[in-house]
Protein backbone atom coordinates (compact mmCIF):
# COMPACT_ATOMS: atom_id res chain seq x y z
CA UNK A 1 0.00 0.00 0.00
CA UNK A 2 2.83 2.38 0.77
CA UNK A 3 4.30 1.97 -2.70
CA UNK A 4 0.90 2.67 -4.26
CA UNK A 5 0.57 5.96 -2.38
CA UNK A 6 4.11 6.95 -3.33
CA UNK A 7 3.27 6.25 -6.96
CA UNK A 8 0.07 8.29 -6.60
CA UNK A 9 2.12 11.18 -5.21
CA UNK A 10 4.43 11.00 -8.22
CA UNK A 11 1.47 11.04 -10.61
CA UNK A 12 -0.10 13.97 -8.74
CA UNK A 13 3.15 15.92 -8.90
CA UNK A 14 3.42 15.31 -12.64
CA UNK A 15 -0.16 15.83 -13.76
CA UNK A 16 -2.00 17.66 -10.94
CA UNK A 17 0.76 19.72 -9.37
CA UNK A 18 -1.57 22.62 -8.63
CA UNK A 19 -3.90 20.47 -6.53
CA UNK A 20 -2.16 20.85 -3.17
CA UNK A 21 -5.25 19.68 -1.27
CA UNK A 22 -5.04 16.34 -3.09
CA UNK A 23 -1.35 16.07 -2.29
CA UNK A 24 -2.00 16.75 1.38
CA UNK A 25 -4.66 14.00 1.49
CA UNK A 26 -2.29 11.54 -0.18
CA UNK A 27 0.47 12.39 2.29
CA UNK A 28 -1.89 11.87 5.23
CA UNK A 29 -2.94 8.49 3.86
CA UNK A 30 0.68 7.46 3.24
CA UNK A 31 1.53 8.46 6.81
CA UNK A 32 -1.25 6.23 8.13
CA UNK A 33 0.07 3.32 6.06
CA UNK A 34 3.57 3.81 7.46
CA UNK A 35 2.17 3.97 10.98
CA UNK A 36 0.22 0.74 10.52
CA UNK A 37 3.46 -0.93 9.42
CA UNK A 38 5.22 0.29 12.55
CA UNK A 39 7.55 2.57 10.58
CA UNK A 40 7.76 5.53 12.95
CA UNK A 41 10.50 7.64 11.38
CA UNK A 42 9.27 7.37 7.76
CA UNK A 43 5.74 8.23 8.94
CA UNK A 44 7.10 11.21 10.86
CA UNK A 45 8.77 12.57 7.73
CA UNK A 46 5.58 12.18 5.69
CA UNK A 47 3.42 13.94 8.29
CA UNK A 48 6.00 16.75 8.52
CA UNK A 49 5.62 17.29 4.76
CA UNK A 50 1.84 17.30 5.15
CA UNK A 51 2.09 19.89 7.96
CA UNK A 52 4.21 22.21 5.83
CA UNK A 53 1.89 21.89 2.84
CA UNK A 54 -1.32 22.40 4.85
CA UNK A 55 0.15 25.41 6.64
CA UNK A 56 1.17 27.10 3.38
CA UNK A 57 -2.32 26.51 1.94
CA UNK A 58 -4.13 27.66 5.09
CA UNK A 59 -5.83 24.26 5.33
CA UNK A 60 -6.65 24.23 9.05
CA UNK A 61 -8.16 20.74 9.33
CA UNK A 62 -5.45 19.16 7.18
CA UNK A 63 -2.79 20.81 9.32
CA UNK A 64 -4.46 19.54 12.50
CA UNK A 65 -4.62 15.96 11.22
CA UNK A 66 -1.02 16.12 10.02
CA UNK A 67 0.11 17.46 13.41
CA UNK A 68 -1.72 14.62 15.18
CA UNK A 69 -0.10 12.09 12.85
CA UNK A 70 3.30 13.66 13.46
CA UNK A 71 2.88 13.14 17.21
CA UNK A 72 1.78 9.52 16.79
CA UNK A 73 4.80 8.73 14.63
CA UNK A 74 7.08 10.59 17.05
CA UNK A 75 5.85 8.33 19.86
CA UNK A 76 6.36 5.19 17.76
CA UNK A 77 9.91 6.25 16.90
CA UNK A 78 10.62 7.14 20.56
CA UNK A 79 11.74 10.66 19.67
CA UNK A 80 11.56 13.87 21.71
CA UNK A 81 8.07 15.34 21.87
CA UNK A 82 9.16 18.98 21.58
CA UNK A 83 8.59 19.37 17.79
CA UNK A 84 5.14 17.78 18.20
CA UNK A 85 4.31 20.17 21.08
CA UNK A 86 4.98 23.11 18.78
CA UNK A 87 2.89 21.73 15.89
CA UNK A 88 -0.05 20.68 18.08
CA UNK A 89 -0.10 23.99 19.95
CA UNK A 90 -0.27 25.74 16.59
CA UNK A 91 -3.05 23.43 15.41
CA UNK A 92 -5.10 24.03 18.58
CA UNK A 93 -4.75 27.78 18.20
CA UNK A 94 -6.23 27.49 14.70
CA UNK A 95 -8.95 24.92 15.49
CA UNK A 96 -11.39 26.58 17.92
CA UNK A 97 -14.34 24.16 17.74
CA UNK A 98 -15.14 21.88 20.69
CA UNK A 99 -15.41 18.75 18.60
CA UNK A 100 -13.77 15.33 18.20
CA UNK A 101 -10.78 16.78 16.39
CA UNK A 102 -10.11 19.22 19.24
CA UNK A 103 -9.97 16.62 21.99
CA UNK A 104 -7.81 14.44 19.76
CA UNK A 105 -5.41 17.37 19.40
CA UNK A 106 -5.49 17.88 23.17
CA UNK A 107 -4.79 14.19 23.77
CA UNK A 108 -1.89 14.21 21.33
CA UNK A 109 -0.52 17.37 22.94
CA UNK A 110 -0.71 15.72 26.36
CA UNK A 111 1.39 12.81 25.16
CA UNK A 112 3.83 15.13 23.38
CA UNK A 113 4.27 16.92 26.71
CA UNK A 114 4.98 13.55 28.33
CA UNK A 115 7.71 12.90 25.77
CA UNK A 116 9.08 16.37 26.52
CA UNK A 117 9.03 15.80 30.32
CA UNK A 118 6.49 18.57 30.89
CA UNK A 119 4.55 16.94 33.70
CA UNK A 120 2.35 19.81 34.88
CA UNK A 121 1.29 20.74 31.36
CA UNK A 122 0.60 17.09 30.51
CA UNK A 123 -1.68 16.58 33.52
CA UNK A 124 -3.62 19.80 32.88
CA UNK A 125 -4.14 19.03 29.18
CA UNK A 126 -5.13 15.43 29.96
CA UNK A 127 -7.81 16.65 32.37
CA UNK A 128 -9.11 19.06 29.74
CA UNK A 129 -9.20 16.39 27.02
CA UNK A 130 -11.02 13.83 29.20
CA UNK A 131 -13.54 16.43 30.35
CA UNK A 132 -14.33 17.47 26.77
CA UNK A 133 -14.71 13.85 25.63
CA UNK A 134 -17.11 13.09 28.49
CA UNK A 135 -19.12 16.23 27.72
CA UNK A 136 -19.48 15.20 24.08
CA UNK A 137 -20.28 11.58 25.03
CA UNK A 138 -17.77 10.27 22.50
CA UNK A 139 -16.46 6.83 23.52
CA UNK A 140 -13.72 6.76 20.90
CA UNK A 141 -12.61 10.23 21.90
CA UNK A 142 -12.72 9.28 25.57
CA UNK A 143 -10.41 6.34 24.84
CA UNK A 144 -7.90 8.62 23.09
CA UNK A 145 -8.12 11.20 25.89
CA UNK A 146 -7.71 8.62 28.67
CA UNK A 147 -4.81 6.93 26.89
CA UNK A 148 -2.93 10.19 26.47
CA UNK A 149 -1.48 10.15 29.99
CA UNK A 150 -0.60 6.46 30.25
CA UNK A 151 2.63 6.95 28.32
CA UNK A 152 4.13 8.76 31.34
CA UNK A 153 5.80 5.53 32.49
CA UNK A 154 8.86 7.40 33.76
CA UNK A 155 6.91 9.45 36.31
CA UNK A 156 6.64 6.87 39.12
CA UNK A 157 4.50 9.02 41.39
CA UNK A 158 1.70 8.99 38.80
CA UNK A 159 1.43 5.19 38.64
CA UNK A 160 -1.96 5.02 40.39
CA UNK A 161 -3.43 7.78 38.21
CA UNK A 162 -2.12 6.17 35.03
CA UNK A 163 -3.50 2.77 35.95
CA UNK A 164 -6.94 4.24 36.64
CA UNK A 165 -6.98 5.91 33.22
CA UNK A 166 -5.67 2.77 31.52
CA UNK A 167 -8.28 0.51 33.13
CA UNK A 168 -11.12 2.76 31.99
CA UNK A 169 -9.66 2.98 28.50
CA UNK A 170 -9.23 -0.81 28.41
CA UNK A 171 -12.88 -1.28 29.34
CA UNK A 172 -13.75 0.58 26.12
CA UNK A 173 -11.56 -1.87 24.19
CA UNK A 174 -13.23 -4.86 25.87
CA UNK A 175 -16.70 -3.51 25.12
CA UNK A 176 -15.77 -3.81 21.45
CA UNK A 177 -18.41 -1.34 20.29
CA UNK A 178 -15.99 1.24 18.90
CA UNK A 179 -12.80 0.86 16.87
CA UNK A 180 -9.98 2.44 18.86
CA UNK A 181 -6.18 2.68 18.38
CA UNK A 182 -5.14 0.06 20.93
CA UNK A 183 -1.44 0.69 20.24
CA UNK A 184 -1.91 4.01 22.05
CA UNK A 185 -2.72 2.07 25.22
CA UNK A 186 -1.37 -1.49 25.32
CA UNK A 187 2.39 -0.77 25.51
CA UNK A 188 2.06 1.55 28.47
CA UNK A 189 -0.67 -0.42 30.21
CA UNK A 190 1.46 -3.57 30.09
CA UNK A 191 4.44 -1.65 31.46
CA UNK A 192 2.47 -0.18 34.35
CA UNK A 193 0.94 -3.54 35.22
CA UNK A 194 4.50 -4.85 35.51
CA UNK A 195 5.49 -1.81 37.58
CA UNK A 196 2.54 -2.41 39.91
CA UNK A 197 3.10 -6.16 40.10
CA UNK A 198 -0.39 -6.99 38.77
CA UNK A 199 0.79 -9.97 36.75
CA UNK A 200 -2.64 -11.64 36.54
CA UNK A 201 -4.13 -8.65 34.72
CA UNK A 202 -0.97 -8.27 32.67
CA UNK A 203 -1.37 -11.81 31.33
CA UNK A 204 -5.00 -11.15 30.38
CA UNK A 205 -4.12 -7.95 28.53
CA UNK A 206 -1.14 -9.64 26.91
CA UNK A 207 -3.21 -12.51 25.55
CA UNK A 208 -5.78 -10.13 24.11
CA UNK A 209 -2.95 -8.04 22.68
CA UNK A 210 -1.55 -11.07 20.88
CA UNK A 211 -4.98 -11.84 19.42
CA UNK A 212 -5.38 -8.24 18.25
CA UNK A 213 -1.89 -8.32 16.74
CA UNK A 214 -2.75 -11.43 14.75
CA UNK A 215 -6.07 -9.98 13.60
CA UNK A 216 -4.60 -6.62 12.58
CA UNK A 217 -1.28 -8.06 11.36
CA UNK A 218 0.46 -5.26 13.21
CA UNK A 219 4.20 -5.99 13.45
CA UNK A 220 4.56 -3.34 16.16
CA UNK A 221 1.92 -4.85 18.43
CA UNK A 222 3.14 -8.38 17.74
CA UNK A 223 6.75 -7.46 18.56
CA UNK A 224 5.69 -5.66 21.72
CA UNK A 225 3.75 -8.66 22.99
CA UNK A 226 6.60 -11.03 22.19
CA UNK A 227 9.04 -8.84 24.11
CA UNK A 228 6.65 -8.89 27.06
CA UNK A 229 6.43 -12.68 26.94
CA UNK A 230 10.24 -12.85 26.96
CA UNK A 231 10.42 -10.48 29.91
CA UNK A 232 7.95 -12.53 31.95
CA UNK A 233 9.77 -15.74 31.09
CA UNK A 234 13.11 -14.31 32.28
CA UNK A 235 11.53 -13.12 35.53
CA UNK A 236 10.02 -16.53 36.17
CA UNK A 237 13.11 -18.52 35.22
CA UNK A 238 11.73 -20.02 32.01
CA UNK A 239 14.98 -19.29 30.20
CA UNK A 240 14.52 -21.50 27.13
CA UNK A 241 11.09 -20.00 26.47
CA UNK A 242 12.49 -16.52 27.02
CA UNK A 243 15.09 -17.04 24.32
CA UNK A 244 12.45 -18.32 21.91
CA UNK A 245 10.25 -15.28 22.50
CA UNK A 246 13.23 -12.93 22.13
CA UNK A 247 14.14 -14.49 18.77
CA UNK A 248 10.51 -14.23 17.62
CA UNK A 249 10.43 -10.56 18.66
CA UNK A 250 13.63 -9.93 16.71
CA UNK A 251 12.11 -11.54 13.64
CA UNK A 252 8.95 -9.42 13.66
CA UNK A 253 10.77 -6.30 14.88
CA UNK A 254 13.12 -6.36 11.91
CA UNK A 255 10.14 -5.72 9.67
CA UNK A 256 9.88 -2.24 11.22
CA UNK A 257 13.30 -0.99 12.31
CA UNK A 258 16.42 -3.14 12.15
CA UNK A 259 18.46 -1.10 14.63
CA UNK A 260 15.73 -0.98 17.29
CA UNK A 261 15.04 -4.69 16.89
CA UNK A 262 18.69 -5.61 17.32
CA UNK A 263 19.06 -3.29 20.31
CA UNK A 264 16.07 -4.80 22.12
CA UNK A 265 17.22 -8.33 21.32
CA UNK A 266 20.73 -7.55 22.56
CA UNK A 267 19.39 -6.22 25.85
CA UNK A 268 17.16 -9.23 26.45
CA UNK A 269 19.98 -11.63 25.69
CA UNK A 270 22.26 -9.67 28.04
CA UNK A 271 19.70 -10.09 30.84
CA UNK A 272 19.21 -13.77 30.02
CA UNK A 273 22.91 -14.63 29.76
CA UNK A 274 23.54 -12.77 33.01
CA UNK A 275 21.27 -15.16 34.88
CA UNK A 276 22.71 -18.17 33.06
CA UNK A 277 26.27 -17.18 33.98
CA UNK A 278 27.19 -16.86 30.30
CA UNK A 279 28.12 -13.18 30.06
CA UNK A 280 31.72 -14.10 29.33
CA UNK A 281 30.54 -15.00 25.82
CA UNK A 282 29.48 -11.40 25.25
CA UNK A 283 32.56 -9.66 26.67
CA UNK A 284 34.66 -9.24 23.47
CA UNK A 285 31.67 -8.08 21.43
CA UNK A 286 30.47 -5.60 24.06
CA UNK A 287 33.96 -4.19 24.61
CA UNK A 288 34.32 -3.56 20.87
CA UNK A 289 30.82 -2.09 20.62
CA UNK A 290 31.32 0.40 23.45
CA UNK A 291 34.73 1.49 22.18
CA UNK A 292 33.70 1.84 18.53
CA UNK A 293 30.19 3.27 18.89
CA UNK A 294 30.05 6.77 20.43
CA UNK A 295 26.27 6.64 20.82
CA UNK A 296 26.41 3.40 22.85
CA UNK A 297 25.88 5.42 26.03
CA UNK A 298 23.69 2.96 27.92
CA UNK A 299 26.13 0.13 27.31
CA UNK A 300 29.00 1.90 29.11
CA UNK A 301 27.53 1.03 32.53
CA UNK A 302 26.45 -2.26 30.96
CA UNK A 303 30.11 -3.07 30.33
CA UNK A 304 30.93 -2.10 33.93
CA UNK A 305 28.20 -4.46 35.13
CA UNK A 306 29.52 -7.21 32.88
CA UNK A 307 32.95 -6.79 34.46
CA UNK A 308 31.28 -6.99 37.87
CA UNK A 309 29.49 -10.20 36.96
CA UNK A 310 32.81 -11.69 35.81
CA UNK A 311 34.52 -10.44 39.00
CA UNK A 312 36.99 -8.31 37.01
CA UNK A 313 37.28 -5.69 39.71
CA UNK A 314 40.00 -3.46 38.28
CA UNK A 315 38.32 -3.22 34.88
CA UNK A 316 34.96 -2.70 36.56
CA UNK A 317 36.26 0.14 38.70
CA UNK A 318 37.90 1.88 35.74
CA UNK A 319 34.76 1.65 33.61
CA UNK A 320 32.53 2.69 36.52
CA UNK A 321 34.65 5.73 37.36
CA UNK A 322 34.60 6.83 33.70
CA UNK A 323 30.81 7.25 33.69
CA UNK A 324 29.52 10.86 33.45
CA UNK A 325 28.70 11.21 37.14
CA UNK A 326 28.41 14.99 36.86
CA UNK A 327 25.14 14.49 34.94
CA UNK A 328 23.51 12.33 37.66
CA UNK A 329 21.47 15.13 39.18
CA UNK A 330 17.81 14.11 38.70
CA UNK A 331 15.66 10.98 38.31
CA UNK A 332 15.57 9.37 34.87
CA UNK A 333 12.75 10.32 32.51
CA UNK A 334 13.54 8.07 29.53
CA UNK A 335 14.40 4.42 28.94
CA UNK A 336 18.05 4.97 28.08
CA UNK A 337 18.82 7.06 31.17
CA UNK A 338 16.88 4.69 33.42
CA UNK A 339 18.86 1.73 32.06
CA UNK A 340 22.09 3.59 32.76
CA UNK A 341 21.00 4.20 36.36
CA UNK A 342 19.97 0.56 36.86
CA UNK A 343 23.30 -0.78 35.61
CA UNK A 344 25.29 1.86 37.50
CA UNK A 345 23.46 1.01 40.75
CA UNK A 346 24.08 -2.73 40.36
CA UNK A 347 27.77 -2.05 39.70
CA UNK A 348 27.95 0.36 42.64
CA UNK A 349 26.77 -2.42 44.96
CA UNK A 350 29.46 -4.78 43.65
CA UNK A 351 32.16 -2.15 44.23
CA UNK A 352 30.77 -1.12 47.65
CA UNK A 353 31.07 2.50 46.58
CA UNK A 354 29.30 4.33 49.41
CA UNK A 355 29.83 7.76 47.85
CA UNK A 356 28.13 6.79 44.58
CA UNK A 357 25.45 4.84 46.47
CA UNK A 358 24.51 8.04 48.30
CA UNK A 359 24.22 9.75 44.91
CA UNK A 360 22.16 7.03 43.21
CA UNK A 361 19.76 6.19 46.05
CA UNK A 362 17.67 9.40 45.90
CA UNK A 363 17.54 9.20 42.10
CA UNK A 364 15.85 5.79 42.32
CA UNK A 365 13.95 6.22 45.60
CA UNK A 366 10.68 7.31 43.99
CA UNK A 367 10.44 3.81 42.44
CA UNK A 368 10.08 2.17 45.87
CA UNK A 369 7.10 -0.15 46.04
CA UNK A 370 7.17 -0.95 42.32
CA UNK A 371 9.04 -3.17 39.90
CA UNK A 372 11.91 -1.79 37.85
CA UNK A 373 11.63 -1.95 34.08
CA UNK A 374 13.13 0.55 31.67
CA UNK A 375 11.67 -0.81 28.42
CA UNK A 376 10.14 -3.95 26.92
CA UNK A 377 13.49 -5.09 25.66
CA UNK A 378 14.78 -4.83 29.23
CA UNK A 379 16.25 -4.61 31.62
CA UNK A 380 13.69 -5.63 34.22
CA UNK A 381 15.26 -6.01 37.66
CA UNK A 382 12.37 -7.13 39.82
CA UNK A 383 11.41 -5.08 42.85
CA UNK A 384 12.97 -1.62 43.07
CA UNK A 385 13.26 -2.19 46.81
CA UNK A 386 15.90 -4.88 46.29
CA UNK A 387 18.18 -2.41 44.52
CA UNK A 388 17.37 0.33 47.04
CA UNK A 389 18.08 -2.09 49.89
CA UNK A 390 21.47 -2.87 48.41
CA UNK A 391 22.33 0.82 47.99
CA UNK A 392 21.28 1.48 51.59
CA UNK A 393 23.38 -1.47 52.79
CA UNK A 394 26.47 -0.14 51.01
CA UNK A 395 25.98 3.02 53.09
CA UNK A 396 25.47 0.87 56.24
CA UNK A 397 21.94 2.23 56.63
CA UNK A 398 20.88 -1.11 58.06
CA UNK A 399 17.28 -0.41 59.16
CA UNK A 400 16.49 1.32 55.88
CA UNK A 401 18.03 -1.57 53.96
CA UNK A 402 16.04 -4.15 55.93
CA UNK A 403 12.75 -2.34 55.27
CA UNK A 404 13.49 -2.30 51.55
CA UNK A 405 14.40 -5.99 51.47
CA UNK A 406 11.20 -6.97 53.30
CA UNK A 407 9.20 -4.97 50.73
CA UNK A 408 11.12 -6.64 47.90
CA UNK A 409 10.40 -10.11 49.28
CA UNK A 410 6.69 -9.33 49.40
CA UNK A 411 6.66 -7.99 45.83
CA UNK A 412 8.67 -10.85 44.33
CA UNK A 413 6.53 -13.46 46.06
CA UNK A 414 3.35 -11.71 44.93
CA UNK A 415 4.42 -11.53 41.28
CA UNK A 416 5.86 -15.05 41.10
CA UNK A 417 9.19 -13.67 39.85
CA UNK A 418 11.27 -16.62 41.05
CA UNK A 419 14.49 -15.25 39.57
CA UNK A 420 14.22 -11.95 41.43
CA UNK A 421 13.00 -13.65 44.59
CA UNK A 422 16.20 -15.70 44.62
CA UNK A 423 18.25 -12.53 44.10
CA UNK A 424 16.38 -10.70 46.86
CA UNK A 425 16.86 -13.55 49.33
CA UNK A 426 20.57 -13.70 48.54
CA UNK A 427 21.07 -9.94 48.78
CA UNK A 428 19.05 -9.68 51.99
CA UNK A 429 21.04 -12.51 53.56
CA UNK A 430 24.31 -10.86 52.52
CA UNK A 431 23.20 -7.63 54.20
CA UNK A 432 22.28 -9.45 57.40
CA UNK A 433 25.64 -11.21 57.56
CA UNK A 434 27.48 -7.93 57.08
CA UNK A 435 25.42 -6.24 59.76
CA UNK A 436 26.03 -9.09 62.18
CA UNK A 437 23.32 -8.40 64.77
CA UNK A 438 22.02 -11.13 67.04
CA UNK A 439 19.81 -13.48 65.04
CA UNK A 440 20.99 -12.16 61.67
CA UNK A 441 22.92 -15.32 60.77
CA UNK A 442 19.91 -17.53 61.51
CA UNK A 443 17.61 -15.32 59.44
CA UNK A 444 20.16 -15.29 56.63
CA UNK A 445 20.21 -19.10 56.63
CA UNK A 446 16.41 -19.16 56.38
CA UNK A 447 16.62 -16.95 53.30
CA UNK A 448 19.47 -18.77 51.60
CA UNK A 449 18.04 -22.29 51.67
CA UNK A 450 15.03 -21.56 49.38
CA UNK A 451 17.20 -19.19 47.32
CA UNK A 452 19.64 -22.02 46.64
CA UNK A 453 16.83 -24.43 45.78
CA UNK A 454 15.33 -22.03 43.25
CA UNK A 455 18.59 -20.87 41.70
CA UNK A 456 19.72 -24.47 41.24
CA UNK A 457 16.40 -25.60 39.77
CA UNK A 458 16.23 -22.67 37.37
CA UNK A 459 19.82 -22.94 36.18
CA UNK A 460 20.95 -19.58 37.57
CA UNK A 461 24.63 -20.37 37.17
CA UNK A 462 25.81 -16.89 38.20
CA UNK A 463 23.84 -16.64 41.45
CA UNK A 464 24.10 -20.22 42.73
CA UNK A 465 27.83 -20.08 43.64
CA UNK A 466 27.29 -16.80 45.50
CA UNK A 467 24.51 -18.33 47.56
CA UNK A 468 26.68 -21.36 48.30
CA UNK A 469 29.53 -19.10 49.42
CA UNK A 470 27.26 -17.30 51.90
CA UNK A 471 26.01 -20.60 53.31
CA UNK A 472 29.60 -21.75 53.77
CA UNK A 473 30.38 -18.46 55.50
CA UNK A 474 27.59 -19.14 57.99
CA UNK A 475 28.72 -22.72 58.57
CA UNK A 476 32.41 -21.84 58.99
CA UNK A 477 33.76 -21.48 62.55
CA UNK A 478 33.42 -17.91 63.74
CA UNK A 479 36.63 -15.94 63.38
CA UNK A 480 38.38 -14.53 66.41
CA UNK A 481 39.27 -11.55 64.27
CA UNK A 482 37.03 -8.48 63.78
CA UNK A 483 34.60 -8.21 60.87
CA UNK A 484 34.91 -11.93 60.16
CA UNK A 485 38.46 -11.64 58.80
CA UNK A 486 40.20 -14.97 58.25
CA UNK A 487 43.70 -15.72 59.48
CA UNK A 488 45.07 -15.46 55.94
CA UNK A 489 43.33 -12.11 55.44
CA UNK A 490 44.89 -10.80 58.64
CA UNK A 491 48.30 -11.91 57.36
CA UNK A 492 47.70 -10.00 54.13
CA UNK A 493 46.42 -6.99 56.08
CA UNK A 494 49.56 -6.84 58.20
CA UNK A 495 51.71 -6.83 55.06
CA UNK A 496 49.52 -4.09 53.56
CA UNK A 497 50.15 -2.03 56.68
CA UNK A 498 53.88 -2.52 56.09
CA UNK A 499 53.49 -0.94 52.65
CA UNK A 500 53.96 -4.13 50.61
CA UNK A 501 52.35 -4.37 47.14
CA UNK A 502 50.48 -7.43 45.87
CA UNK A 503 53.53 -8.97 44.19
CA UNK A 504 55.60 -8.61 47.36
CA UNK A 505 52.81 -10.01 49.53
CA UNK A 506 52.52 -12.97 47.18
CA UNK A 507 56.24 -13.68 47.50
CA UNK A 508 56.11 -13.55 51.30
CA UNK A 509 53.06 -15.82 51.57
CA UNK A 510 53.87 -18.02 48.52
CA UNK A 511 50.61 -17.21 46.76
CA UNK A 512 49.86 -15.63 43.39
CA UNK A 513 49.26 -11.87 42.96
CA UNK A 514 45.71 -12.66 41.77
CA UNK A 515 45.01 -14.52 44.99
CA UNK A 516 46.43 -11.59 46.93
CA UNK A 517 44.13 -9.25 44.98
CA UNK A 518 41.13 -11.37 45.98
CA UNK A 519 42.20 -11.26 49.64
CA UNK A 520 42.61 -7.48 49.44
CA UNK A 521 39.14 -7.13 47.94
CA UNK A 522 37.63 -9.26 50.73
CA UNK A 523 39.47 -7.23 53.37
CA UNK A 524 38.14 -3.93 52.00
CA UNK A 525 34.60 -5.33 51.79
CA UNK A 526 34.59 -6.83 55.28
CA UNK A 527 36.17 -3.83 56.99
CA UNK A 528 34.19 -1.26 54.97
CA UNK A 529 37.36 0.56 54.02
CA UNK A 530 37.86 2.26 50.67
CA UNK A 531 41.57 1.66 50.10
CA UNK A 532 44.76 0.14 51.48
CA UNK A 533 45.55 3.19 53.63
CA UNK A 534 42.19 2.99 55.40
CA UNK A 535 42.62 -0.78 55.79
CA UNK A 536 46.01 -0.27 57.44
CA UNK A 537 44.48 2.29 59.81
CA UNK A 538 41.73 -0.24 60.64
CA UNK A 539 44.35 -2.89 61.41
CA UNK A 540 46.18 -0.53 63.74
CA UNK A 541 42.96 0.55 65.46
CA UNK A 542 41.86 -3.06 66.02
CA UNK A 543 45.25 -4.12 67.38
CA UNK A 544 46.02 -6.52 64.53
CA UNK A 545 49.59 -5.37 63.88
CA UNK A 546 51.24 -6.88 66.91
CA UNK A 547 50.72 -10.51 65.98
Amino acid sequence: AGNQYRLALQVQQKHLAADSALRCRLLLQLGEVELSAGSGLPARDVFAQACALARSDGHTEGFARAAAGFERSTMLAAQSGEPAVALLSEALALHRHDDALRFELLARLCRACVYSDRSQEAVAIHTQAVGLARTLGDAQGLFIALASIVSANYWPRMLTQRLAAAREAWSIVEAGQHPVPVVDLIPYYLADLEHAGDIATLRQVLQQGLRLAEQSRSPYLLTLCRHTEALLAINEGRFAQAETWAVDALRSGRRMAQDQALSAYGMQMFCLRREQGRLGEALPMLQHFVRSTPEAQQWQPGLALLYAELDMRAECRAQFDSLPWHTATRPARDASTLTIMFFAAETCVYLHDAERAALLYPLLAENAGSNLMSDFGGPCLGSADRLLGNLAAVQQQWEQAQAHFEAALAMDQHTGARVWLAHTRHDYARMLLRRGHEGDAARARELLEPALADSTALGMQALTPRITALIQEIEAPRSAYPCGLTEREVEVLRLIAMGRNNREIGQVLSISPNTVANHVRNILEKTYTANRTEAAAFANREGLLGG
